[in-house]
């Protein structure tokens, strides 16, 4: 496992977790933009296929490999990863772009649940959907496969460094996912991001009162600047 310092924020992790969770991902992603943070957004593929939920919360890594082993099984690391989910987490998985098995399911989403785990981001496949939308767990990935992960795909590591597409993300970085998609704020900038984000929002909100209220597009920017 990947030790790293935890980091001294104003707020709790659950606070800022739930700040996080109200400001939309645009809002974080162009805040990360003009930081020169231009690479934070996980591929248009990752995408909510269970009940949609917005949700954010520092990562909890993960990453595996396929493999043609058919009795090599993981059990043993699934079950101490599953054991070692943090409270407010969103798990991360990066799965090296295997495309052979579903790599979460079911009886995985209801231990995260048991956990306090916030939801799963996968850059591959889940399986056991309706079941995991009963339960409410929140689930954004590539794609849905009914094949068992055993035998095909194993996980090697857990809070450990990742890349998904084109971001590095390493334990304890928020991820912040709804509709639109999935953004990552490096930790060591997360509180920053998080205020100046809720700045945007609330410029915002002023805007578009005062765009329904029949002011001009030009007039509303020339006052706020935010577009």
């Amino acid at each position: 496992m990947h030790n790293t310092a935890e980091m001294n924020y104003p707020v709790s992790i659950r606070e800022m977790s739930d700040r996080y969770k109200q400001i939309y991902t645009g809002v974080i992603g162009d805040t990360l933009d003009a930081k020169g943070y231009r690479n934070q957004i996980l591929p248009w593929y990752i995408n909510p296929v269970s009940e949609y939920e917005t949700i954010a919360g520092p990562a909890f890594t993960g990453i595996g490999e396929a493999h043609k082993n058919p009795d090599e099984d993981d059990a043993q690391i699934r079950l101490d990863m599953l054991e070692q989910l943090i409270p407010d987490c969103v798990s991360v998985w990066q799965t090296n772009g295997d495309f052979s098995a579903a790599h979460w399911g079911e009886l995985m989403s209801v231990t995260a649940v048991q956990k306090g785990c916030r939801g799963v981001i996968l850059d591959g496949g889940t399986r056991d959907l309706k079941l995991i939308r009963e339960i409410g767990f929140p689930v954004y990935c590539r794609f849905t496969n009914p094949a068992s992960s055993i035998g095909r795909w194993s996980i090697r590591a857990y809070q450990v460094p990742i890349r998904i597409g084109h971001t590095d993300i390493v334990p304890g970085d928020f991820i912040i996912a709804d509709i639109d998609g999935v953004v990552v704020v490096p930790k060591e900038i997360a509180w920053d991001i998080l205020v100046e984000a809720e700045a945007t929002v609330s410029k915002e909100t002023d805007m578009r009162a005062e765009l329904k209220e029949g002011k001009s597009i030009t007039e509303v920017f020339d006052k706020y600047g935010v577009f």
